[in-house]
């Protein structure tokens, strides 16, 4: 079944542990996520987060919802 996902394209990426990812975009807004819970393309550096997640952090992020 297909979850809705929120498309951010992030100035950088940087991991922080086994489990973690820092994500810092363009605005300035930072979160650390999960790695368990991100979809993470890096040939387009577009990171797809679950659309419950997003609404958690003050990430800049698409508005259309991606369907994965």
């Amino acid at each position: 079944m297909a979850n809705p996902y929120r498309k951010v394209k992030p100035k950088e990426v940087k991991d922080i542990s086994e489990k973690a990812i820092k994500v810092i975009c363009f605005d300035g807004s930072s979160a650390v996520l999960p790695k368990s819970k991100v979809r993470h393309n890096y040939i387009t550096n577009v990171i797809h987060l679950p659309r419950w997640l997003a609404n958690k952090h003050q990430l800049q992020y698409q508005n259309k919802v991606v369907w994965l």
